[in-house]
């Protein structure tokens, strides 16, 4: 099980289109900090690269059939959208 698996199922679960979580939620979520390096750089959201460190959380939302469409990284906010809505 991934650290991100809680996420997964937390994103599965929703009936929006669109869900906005802070940083502190999805910690409160996965039960685990996030790395400091998704407070500082976008790319450690992006859906790409299996050998990456953010490589579970783009697997996370993906599995949940979302994608993520806003990073407030100055706010600490993810933005989420289900695919084809």
């Amino acid at each position: 099980m991934s650290k991100f698996t809680p996420l997964e199922v937390f994103l599965k679960r929703q009936r929006s289109n669109s869900v906005e979580l802070t940083f502190s939620r999805i910690e409160e979520i996965i039960a685990d900090k996030l790395p400091d390096s998704a407070r500082r750089y976008f790319s450690w959201w992006a859906r790409y690269g299996k050998d990456r460190e953010g490589a579970g959380v783009s697997k996370a939302y993906s599995n949940a059939g979302f994608e993520i469409v806003m990073i407030d990284q100055e706010y600490e906010k993810v933005r989420f959208r289900r695919l084809g809505s």
